[in-house]
């Protein structure tokens, strides 16, 4: 008897265990699950935008630098505070280290020279603050993996040259690799080699090409972009992007793609990954398998047609991108809007025109550029940010539409007069660029009573509140510069 009493024992210690051990691997499989879904992603039910935390989202943000995690923390913590108090949520990461101030990720050693199998701790610890700090505001950072602008002859304001001559990977800068060893060269002028292709004047982007013999140095390319990954990826608020302005052969973008990929699913994560080329085109996503698209090359009129980044050309050449998904919806980005003190970016008033039409364009982030080719996050930004969210608060992401798929609404209209994105026969927006002029505008959907409101996006404040019925209205400007309209049902 008492053995069976010890076997019965047994058995309801087995069948315990047995529970405990689902138990938690139900625990695992949800938490897994809602760690995959708690990732930024496209947004199934209208995959066009981003979701975070489950939640839609579209992208709005404005930085002063694009390698913030290079800033002191206390620094780069008030700049994302800043960022998250007049709703900003984006922001753009370069992996460089061309600036005055600036570290290497490879331990410099007595001598001066780097060792590159010898991690910088203080590069990482920076990256890391960045990666943590911009998690607990909810602010999703694009990472830039290359930057060419690193990667040749590069003088500051001051003369002092921060560019490849001064680089860890080249020769003369460490103990790994000779220029003989590794085919690389000692000097990249930028000026004489000053083109889209600029980049591959460097040999150092030859490296994914077996001809070129130079698996030295693809060796600690490779050593470099799996260390990016190791610390990035376990972060839920994180986007890839391969290169900034990539001239080079597709190849190049391909080959990292590829090692991105493989090195995140050995994470055992899942990641999104885009390429910014010189040339925009969003087709890199169905021709070549990147996540989504980086377009914004759309406000550089760098060998494009005249008059394709600016005004009417501009909101054409973003709808076109866009559009061209339409067999395959991804969400479409824009991590840099040019428009600041330079003179190729046209200005500040372009640069918040750009925004707006990028916006209303269905694009699913944008980011007001660093400056001097941008605003940064001066305080006209931090108004158009404010501005933005008051707008596109009031649609539903499923629902919204772009000015492209609704501009038939307007009766009257000249070319860049206005912009339009609504939810049809609920809430409308028309954004007036600061030469816009009067239009007219079918709102014979919202059938009855509607309040009509201006906005200042310069200085996020409300004007004239009033009430108006009838199937059009007549739309002008109550001032210079851009405003914007909102029509609602009463």
């Amino acid at each position: 008897m008492q053995i069976i009493i010890e076997l019965n024992r047994l058995w309801y210690k087995k069948i315990k265990l047995i529970q405990i051990i689902s138990f938690l691997a139900i625990i695992t499989m949800l938490s897994c699950t809602t760690e995959k879904n708690a990732r930024i992603q496209p947004w199934p039910q209208n995959p066009y935008y981003w979701q975070y935390k489950e939640e839609p989202l579209l992208l709005i943000g404005g930085s002063d630098d694009d390698n913030l995690f290079q800033w002191e923390k206390s620094a780069l913590t008030k700049q994302l505070d800043l960022l998250e108090s007049v709703g900003g949520n984006y922001i753009r990461n370069t992996m460089s280290s061309r600036d005055p101030g600036n570290i290497e990720p490879f331990l410099q050693l007595d001598n001066g020279l780097y060792d590159l199998d010898q991690w910088n701790p203080v590069y990482w610890d920076r990256f890391e603050n960045l990666l943590e700090l911009a998690y607990e505001r909810d602010i999703i950072i694009q990472i830039e993996i290359w930057d060419p602008h690193d990667w040749y002859f590069y003088i500051d304001e001051n003369g002092d040259d921060w560019g490849w001559t001064n680089r860890a990977f080249n020769p003369a800068n460490n103990i790994n690799f000779t220029y003989e060893e590794s085919h690389l060269i000692p000097v990249i002028d930028w000026k004489t080699n000053a083109s889209p292709e600029l980049t591959m004047a460097n040999p150092f982007f030859h490296t994914v090409y077996d001809e070129k013999d130079m698996d030295v140095v693809l060796h600690y390319q490779e050593r470099f972009v799996e260390k990016v990954l190791e610390e990035s990826v376990s972060y839920p608020n994180v986007l890839y992007c391969i290169t900034n302005e990539s001239g080079m052969d597709i190849n190049w973008s391909l080959y990292w793609l590829d090692f991105v990929k493989n090195t995140a699913s050995r994470l055992k994560k899942r990641v999104y990954v885009t390429e910014m080329l010189l040339y925009p085109t969003s087709e890199l996503v169905a021709g070549h398998g990147f996540d989504f698209a980086d377009i914004s090359q759309t406000a550089s009129g760098m060998r494009r047609p005249a008059g394709s980044n600016t005004g009417q050309g501009h909101f054409e050449s973003v709808a076109a991108e866009v559009d061209r998904l339409s067999g395959n919806p991804v969400p479409v980005n824009s991590v840099k809007q040019y428009g600041g003190e330079i003179d190729w970016t046209r200005g500040p008033d372009e640069g918040v025109e750009r925004i707006w039409r990028t916006i209303f364009g269905g694009q699913a982030g944008a980011r007001f550029h660093r400056p001097p080719a941008g605003m940064g996050l001066n305080e006209r930004v931090q108004a158009n940010i404010k501005s933005l969210r008051m707008i596109t608060d009031n649609f539903d992401l499923q629902k919204v539409q772009s000015h492209q798929k609704l501009g038939h609404l307007f009766l009257r209209r000249e070319a860049n007069d206005a912009y339009l994105m609504a939810e049809e026969g609920k809430v409308y927006a028309v954004f007036f660029p600061g030469t816009g002029g009067e239009v007219e505008l079918d709102i014979s959907a919202l059938n009855g009573e509607v309040m009509v409101r201006r906005l200042n996006p310069n200085n996020a404040e409300w004007h004239d509140e009033k009430s108006f019925k009838g199937n059009s209205i007549v739309l002008t400007k109550p001032g210079e510069s851009q405003w914007v309209v909102q029509i609602t049902t009463r």
